[in-house]
């Protein structure tokens, strides 16, 4: 019969094999360099060990330890101007006072995109964080820069972004590399004077292009037809050829741009030439028309037009202005009505993206990123700009916002079913030419039955001019 010493030594060692067992893998495991100097020493013999050796996960390429982010200094460039700018400031120095990293931050304002893309493509060395329109950053990367998979933090078990850091709608999922991520997210949307259309004897807002033109030209024959001759020509929809109203146009008439197999747009469609027909259309009934010298805001606000195109950003902008030029109207914000009803709102915005360079400030510029895209500082961000929020996390900071801002709230409801606009290479170039073909269909000129030939060249210069 065993002896009750040899069962206990038993049960002792079941329970070292049951630990055993409990033990999770070790990420990365402290790196340790050896003392050259150090006098070999002989070791005894080592028993067989009864805990396995833990799994030990090597280390990445860009991975450095946290003590080398010590004082570890960088930059990012950014295009916001005004509150956001100043709100961009206030954060960089508050993360600079409180990270436990000792990471410095210096923020720099660019004063727009265009101007950001400028300074990007003047050679000059770019900073470790960069803020820039999506199809920018892929225009320049391989050319301009080489930009950092950010796949490769993204998944790292100490620096993963949580999984629900965006809405599905505004993060493209592209396989392999991700050089970029969203960093702000606005819509393009209509603004309509709600009581005016009352008075017009309209109800509700304009569903689909047919019941938008009902109203626009009921405006514009209500102007013509009072007693003040200097309104007359006006009313209606502010023409507006942003290339993103032009393409929501489109979208209203089921029309998206075709990407044969060699990825170049291609506008030549039934459904391109009846959105250009329509806004022509619009054009020569006198229930659009376009000015460039007086502010959207005065035009809304003195009724010379029912609708104007605008983005989310517009919206702090129109409460102020509206009072200021004395005008009591409501107004609301509304989506581009679809001639299946089915509304169509576009979303665009500008991304982060880190140039490649040393691991610990890249690293860096990644702690930073990931520290703005919490829910607190978004919540700031959004506030000083009127943006959307990135995340569900964001948007219940923001509670009292959404209470104060009717109009923002109103667009809120829109971002499961938003469309997010074009953010290849391609698009940057695409863009401008859209804009200057419906800028020709404007033209007196140019006929109804002209606007499919506008398209083939419009699809030609694409061909001649996109990368």
């Amino acid at each position: 019969m065993p002896s009750v010493r040899f069962l206990r030594l038993l049960s002792l060692l079941a329970i070292a094999g049951l630990l055993a067992g409990c033990i999770p893998p070790v990420p990365y495991p402290p790196r340790v360099t050896p003392d050259a100097t150090a006098a070999p020493t002989r070791q005894p013999p080592v028993a067989t060990r009864l805990v396995p050796t833990p799994t030990l996960t090597p280390y990445p390429d860009w991975w450095v330890e946290p003590a080398q982010l010590r004082n570890v200094n960088i930059t990012f460039w950014h295009p916001w101007t005004g509150e956001v700018a100043e709100e961009v400031a206030s954060l960089a120095y508050d993360f600079n006072k409180n990270n436990s990293h000792g990471i410095m931050v210096t923020a720099r304002g660019m004063g727009g995109n265009a101007a950001l893309a400028e300074e990007v493509e003047s050679g000059i060395p770019l900073p470790e964080l960069v803020i820039a329109q999506p199809e920018q950053i892929s225009d320049w990367q391989g050319e301009i820069a080489a930009f950092v998979d950010l796949n490769l933090y993204r998944s790292d078990p100490t620096w993963a972004l949580p999984t629900d850091a965006f809405y599905d709608v505004f993060e493209s999922s592209p396989e392999g590399e991700q050089i970029s991520l969203p960093a702000e997210r606005s819509a393009r949307v209509l603004f309509y004077n709600l009581t005016w259309a009352k008075e017009l004897g309209f109800s509700q807002p304009p569903k689909t292009p047919a019941q938008f033109q009902e109203q626009a030209c009921a405006a514009a024959a209500a102007l013509n037809a009072d007693r003040f001759y200097e309104n007359n020509g006006t009313g209606g929809w502010l023409w507006e050829l942003d290339s993103l109203t032009v393409l929501s146009w489109l979208a209203a008439f089921d029309a998206h741009p075709e990407v044969p197999v060699d990825g170049t747009y291609q506008f030549q469609t039934e459904n391109a030439a009846a959105g250009f027909s329509f806004l022509r259309t619009l054009l020569d009934g006198g229930c659009a028309w376009a000015n460039k010298t007086i502010s959207p805001y005065e035009i809304f606000a003195s009724r010379r037009a029912l609708f104007f195109s605008g983005s989310l950003q517009d919206i702090p902008a129109l409460k102020i202005a509206m009072p200021y030029l004395k005008s009591a109207d409501a107004w609301t914000v509304i989506q581009y009505p679809a001639a299946d009803g089915d509304q169509v709102v576009l979303t665009s915005g500008v991304d982060f993206a880190i140039p490649q360079s040393e691991p610990a400030r890249q690293l860096a510029a990644w702690i930073f990123l990931r520290w703005l895209l919490e829910p607190q500082q978004q919540a700031r961000l959004i506030r000083a700009g009127g943006t959307y929020p990135l995340s569900e996390h964001a948007l219940s900071r923001l509670d009292a916002y959404s209470r104060q801002n009717a109009q923002w709230e109103t667009a809120l409801d829109w971002i499961p079913e938003s469309q997010p606009a074009p953010a290849d290479a391609r698009w940057r170039t695409v863009r401008s030419l859209l804009q200057d073909a419906a800028w020709q269909i404007a033209q007196p000129y140019v006929k109804l039955e002209d606007i499919p030939d506008v398209l083939t060249q419009l699809d030609e210069m694409i061909l001649q001019l996109s990368p």
